[in-house]
């Protein structure tokens, strides 16, 4: 970093005499206490805060010294200075510094988080010490959060109350080093989690500061969203050859190969029943993800009841058990009656009578209302050429035999319980 830079928020950066002083070895404490005292918090401070700037909270001597070079100069004191500062505390290895960020649900967790300074003495006699990869503890929350912010501001795969699910391309802005740290500190406070599911890096990352983790029902709907993807591609292949089926057939019409128009048209067929099929895997699988989805909330719901259903018992303590008897069977006869309502609105919402002769006549509705309005316009326009009626007359005598020779297979979904 250039010395311009640093003085901008170190004024003595600039003043050749003082820096002098401090660019100098360090000398003994016992010479000199106060003068020891008064470098060592320069250095301490100034590494600090050079971090904070250039959003770094490893750092090693080879860095620090290139970063404070000064008139072609590196201080002679820094390996000093990180010595000190890591008996106190403010600067931890690596290592140690995972261990002490990490959930505390063990007896070894609880001894990592004795706090920075008291591992660092303790766990130099037990498990040695690597002073070249070195994290500052102040610095490293303050990033590690920042970096957390960001995450869940992402727009993410699928939301849900606590969690939030990040495809490998939205973290495509956080490949650098300095990055790639912060993510393992965050991977070690257990905020955000990665696997691979066919073939695809997914991240789960905490929304509430809870601790996150991947099992079955993760797989399940990470797969589910994956094969809605897919239906979604087939759908539109679907789509467009249905539409290029049906140019071709109009085409071939007009060029009066008739038994050639009837092929195609066959096939065109075909493929719309291919469509409607997806279609209705899509709306199958799209409804079993809401059910997944909408777990969360009935699970709220049921540990309230039991919560009520607890507190009703202790205030009936005193009543007899044929009193009791009653109201649990009141509140039994309640929860069956609010379950039979939940799966009534649900078969409702699903069922596949979903009144499809109510919805075709809309359609139908609606493209009356357009034929009128294409009819209107013709009316002010021109009127239908011969040639387009003539097509028309042929297309509705064209007699098309639909029995395909391949049936598609049955599409199984499988859901991770």
């Amino acid at each position: 970093m250039a010395a311009q830079d640093i003085s901008t928020y170190c004024p003595e950066w600039s003043d050749d005499e003082r820096m002098s002083v401090m660019f100098s070895p360090m000398r003994h404490k016992e010479l000199n206490p106060e003068s020891w005292n008064s470098k060592m918090l320069f250095w301490s401070s100034l590494i600090s805060q050079w971090c904070l700037t250039n959003n770094k909270c490893s750092v090693t001597v080879e860095i620090l010294e290139k970063a404070f070079q000064r008139d072609g100069k590196s201080p002679h004191c820094l390996q000093e200075v990180l010595s000190e500062c890591i008996r106190t505390g403010q600067v931890v290895d690596h290592g140690r510094f995972v261990g002490s960020i990490a959930p505390k649900d063990t007896w070894g967790g609880w001894v990592r988080s004795g706090g920075w300074g008291a591992v660092q003495m303790m766990g130099d006699k037990v498990v040695g010490h690597n002073p070249s990869s070195l994290v500052l503890p102040t610095v490293a929350v303050k990033l590690i959060d920042q970096l957390h912010t960001k995450l869940k501001s992402l727009k993410p795969l699928m939301k849900l109350k606590h969690f939030q699910y990040l495809d490998e391309e939205s973290l495509q802005d956080f490949q650098d080093s300095e990055s790639q740290g912060l993510l393992e500190f965050l991977s070690a406070k257990k905020l955000i989690v990665c696997k691979t599911i066919e073939n695809t890096k997914i991240f789960k990352v905490s929304l509430d500061n809870s601790i996150v983790a991947f099992d079955e029902t993760d797989d399940g709907i990470i797969k589910l969203h994956q094969t809605l993807g897919t239906l979604d591609k087939d759908i539109e292949s679907f789509e467009n050859e249905v539409k290029d089926l049906g140019a071709k057939v109009k085409q071939l019409l007009k060029s009066n190969s008739r038994q050639s128009a009837k092929s195609f048209l066959q096939r065109q067929k075909i493929v719309e029943k291919n469509l409607e099929k997806k279609l209705n895997q899509k709306l199958n699988t799209e409804s079993i993800l809401d059910e997944i989805l909408g777990a969360e909330s009935n699970k709220k719901v049921v540990d309230s009841y039991k919560a009520g259903l607890d507190a009703l018992k202790a205030t009936l303590h005193d009543k007899s058990l044929e009193d009791v008897d009653d109201l649990m069977d009141e509140i039994g006869d309640t929860l069956v009656k609010g379950e039979d309502l939940a799966t009534t609105l649900s078969k409702n919402v699903l069922d596949d009578s979903v009144e499809t002769i109510d919805l075709e006549q809309e359609l139908n509705d609606l493209s009356r209302e357009e034929s009128d309005l294409d009819v209107s316009k013709e009316l002010i326009n021109v009127a239908v050429s011969k040639e387009d009626q003539e097509l028309m007359d042929m297309l509705e005598q064209l007699e098309v035999d639909i029995q395909p020779q391949i049936k598609p297979a049955e599409n199984k979904i499988l859901v991770a319980s």
